[in-house]
């Protein structure tokens, strides 16, 4: 007799019997890694209020081309203030943004706006800061429907505030004297209460993918990076060690005069390497500055150093001339593996070149060496 056929016992006739269970969609690697990476918002409704806050700091930071400086304040005593952005050196008495950090397992409620718009409004009458332009209360999980309804209408928030201020039963006024309650209820009469305001975290995300820490809180890929252009005529400052250095190569390899760059660019061969060399440069210099915006500080001189790594051993061996070693270390650097930084995936074979003439700009490779004794 089957499994399927054997009989049930009364008590267990009312159960149903169910298939097997079947594995679903398609085997990835990730699910040989440990499994599919939470999604970004699955992500941040797991963070600690203190990571969170963290977050909202570096979503700040890219938020508006106009600050010119982001800060996080929060804290026990912050005012109702966890990061604020100026947009100009006066900072508090300039034009800024406020941005309240909330990270419940809900919704916000009328409720926790009341105690942070009268700490801000507290921190204005009393001369602390000016008004900011915008304040955003930032949470995960948003606005429930009453407050969001409120905040699309500055007039009904102004005067539900005013409601709650009036009734001063609020345990946020518990501690607050009357005059001071007083003055804030004044002051909000005349603030245009359309500057509280939220944000989706769909927006949020959105624009999270311009910081440099995205990528590393969330998982790739890079955003695809710009065309690189060619190099200008005019030689740039920051070429003048390493195109010594090529200089030197060419006096040595070719019989040029020292330090000369027109007879060198006049040249058959050695005109037409040193273009190419500099189209690396440049090249490796436009990811340089890709890095600068789109991955944390570091990454791109970590890539430098995985470089200089792989082509170490071939620069350190004797050769006939410095050209000779030019060449093979260029080669070794185009060949190599790297496997580790993240730029990789975004990076040409002509940038590791060109991080070899970044490397020569401050001396670690110096092409032609001095005849030893």
């Amino acid at each position: 007799m089957s499994t399927a056929e054997l009989p049930l016992w009364p008590a267990q006739a009312r159960l149903k019997r169910l298939p097997a269970p079947q594995a679903r969609g398609v085997l990835q690697l990730a699910h040989l890694s440990g499994g599919v990476p939470d999604p970004p918002k699955k992500k941040l409704l797991n963070y600690s209020p203190e990571e969170w806050e963290y977050f909202v700091f570096e979503w700040a930071s890219v938020m508006d081309t106009e600050y010119v400086e982001v800060l996080q304040l929060g804290g026990a005593n912050d005012g109702g203030i966890d990061v604020a952005a100026f947009r100009t050196v006066a900072a508090f008495e300039g034009s800024w943004d406020c941005f309240q950090c909330k990270h419940y397992n809900r919704v916000l409620y009328p409720g926790d706006a009341w105690p942070e718009i009268f700490k801000i409004l507290r921190g204005v009458a009393a001369g602390d800061h000016t008004a900011p332009n915008r304040y955003y209360f930032v949470a995960p999980r948003g606005c429930g429907n009453t407050l969001n309804k409120w905040l699309h209408s500055p007039g009904n928030l102004k005067d539900e505030f005013l409601k709650e201020l009036a009734k001063g039963k609020a345990e946020f006024l518990s501690d607050v004297g009357a005059d001071v309650v007083a003055e804030v209820a004044s002051l909000a009469m005349t603030v245009d209460f359309s500057l509280f305001t939220s944000m989706s975290l769909t927006r949020i995300l959105e624009i999270h993918k311009r910081s440099p820490a995205h990528a590393v809180r969330f998982g790739g890929p890079l955003p695809e990076r710009p065309e690189v252009p060619l190099p200008p005529e005019e030689i740039g400052e920051q070429e003048t060690r390493y195109l010594q250095h090529l200089l030197d190569v060419y006096e040595e390899k070719f019989s040029l005069p020292a330090g000369s760059l027109d007879e060198a660019l006049k040249h058959g061969l050695a005109g037409s390497h040193l273009r190419r060399q500099r189209i690396s440069f440049y090249s490796a210099e436009a990811l340089r500055v890709f890095a600068r915006d789109n991955v944390p500080e570091g990454t791109f001189e970590a890539l430098q150093e995985e470089v200089f790594d792989s082509v170490e051993e071939t620069y350190s061996r004797e050769y006939p001339d410095g050209y000779e070693r030019l060449f093979q270390v260029l080669e070794s650097a185009t060949r190599a593996h790297l496997t580790f930084n993240a730029l990789i995936s975004v990076s040409l074979p002509r940038d590791r070149k060109g991080i070899c003439h970044q490397l020569a700009n401050i001396d670690r490779l110096v092409w032609r060496h001095p005849v030893r004794s």
